[in-house]
C-alpha cells in the first residue's frame, strides 16, 4: 500500500487520469476519523440471519447468471 501511495503522489499532476488525483483521495481517506459502530451484531444474530437468507442464495445466483447469459448471447 505504501508503494501505491508514493506512486500516486508522484503522478499528482495527471488530472486527466482521475480527478481528484488518487494521491489526494488517499490522503483524504487517511484523514477521516474512525467511529465505533452504534450497533454490533452478535455471532448468534449473524448465524440466525445467514440461516434465514440462505434459502435465497441459490435462486439469486441462478437469476444473476441467467440475466448475464441473456445479455451475452441475445
Amino acid at each position: 500500500m505504501e508503494r501505491i501511495r508514493r506512486k500516486a503522489l508522484l503522478t499528482d499532476g495527471r488530472l486527466d487520469a482521475t480527478h481528484p488525483p488518487t494521491g489526494h483521495r488517499m490522503k483524504y481517506i487517511d484523514s477521516l476519523r474512525l467511529y465505533e459502530p452504534l450497533y454490533q451484531m452478535t455471532n448468534e444474530t449473524h448465524r440466525r440471519l445467514l440461516n434465514e437468507v440462505s434459502t435465497l442464495f441459490q435462486p439469486m445466483e441462478t437469476e444473476i447468471l441467467d440475466r448475464y447469459r441473456n445479455y451475452l448471447y441475445y
